[in-house]
């Protein structure tokens, strides 16, 4: 009877500790593919007007927006976006992704009467990071910042900035060695004349 327990224990513990194994390896491969991606609006603007959404930024709709309605509550930026990893889970291992630009697009519509305006002057800095086990780290990632640009789009539709020499990336056997998230923190410090409202419709890294 007591060797019978044992038995019953000792498969038990095997099979929870192989369903561990296998939920933490599918959370991580989940994870390689779809990370849940921080977004943030300091600037608190959907509090003013419901059309303005900083996920709209990411969704691959230029006719979506986010709109400056009003000053940012962090003393340096007004938009954190995570935008992508910088590796994909394929063949057994991390491979690192080849960038070549990131690209903003501006909207140049009327919203309430109210005319929207491209950026004129748009701060954008890059960071890679770290993407950490968040279910083994009780800790935030380190953020490396890689460059930082500005631009004007000059009511132009889009502005494309080359990315392809920023990263210095290599293949990862095991997660999240050297793997990263690439990071925007966005500032828009534009000019407007009274009522008109910096407009962003989309920003794309590929």
């Amino acid at each position: 009877m007591t060797k019978s327990i044992f038995v019953l224990i000792f498969l038990s513990l095997i099979g929870l500790n192989a369903y561990i194994y296998l939920n933490t390896e599918k959370k991580i491969k989940s994870y390689s593919k779809s990370p849940p991606f921080r977004m943030e609006d300091f600037t608190k603007s959907y509090r003013k007007n419901k059309l303005s959404q900083i996920k709209y930024l990411t969704d691959k709709d230029k006719t979506s927006f986010w709109i400056k309605e009003q000053n940012s509550i962090h003393p340096d930026y007004d938009l954190e976006l995570e935008l992508t990893l910088t590796h994909v889970y394929e063949k057994e291992k991390f491979q690192k992704k080849e960038f070549h630009f990131l690209t903003f697009y501006s909207c140049l519509v009327k919203e309430n009467f109210t005319p929207l305006r491209s950026p004129n002057l748009l701060q954008v800095d890059v960071f890679l990071r770290e993407a950490i086990n968040i279910d083994k780290e009780l800790r935030l990632p380190k953020d490396t910042k890689i460059t930082s640009f500005e631009l004007d789009f000059q009511n132009s539709d889009f502005q494309k900035v080359d990315i392809s020499k920023l990263f210095a990336l290599e293949d990862s056997t095991h997660f999240p060695d050297n793997i990263y998230l690439i990071t925007l923190f966005i500032k828009d410090k534009s000019v407007h004349n009274k009522d008109e409202k910096t407009c962003i419709a989309e920003i794309e890294i590929n």
